[in-house]
């Protein structure tokens, strides 16, 4: 089971699916580059019945987030690297 932290835990409050689902989904949406109703499949055979128009509502959620702290985070680790030198 994925902890997550207390910042994050404020973005999925009142959401039916558990965070962790709909980071997997979402993630699978990008990194894939698979449609929404593949993404649709997946999680079904993962026993997680979600409409494709509710993967599309994460991705369009969910994503501009994800990528906001992802390139905060890789840029910070970069800037390090390069301070160092």
């Amino acid at each position: 089971m994925l902890i997550l932290a207390s910042s994050v835990c404020g973005l999925f409050k009142w959401r039916q699916f558990e965070p962790e689902m709909i980071l997997l989904a979402v993630g699978w949406y990008l990194r894939f580059s698979l449609s929404y109703r593949d993404a649709e499949e997946l999680l079904a055979e993962r026993g997680l019945h979600a409409d494709h128009v509710t993967v599309w509502r994460w991705v369009q959620r969910y994503a501009p987030e994800m990528e906001r702290r992802l390139r905060s985070r890789h840029f910070s680790k970069v800037f390090t690297v390069f301070a160092s030198l």
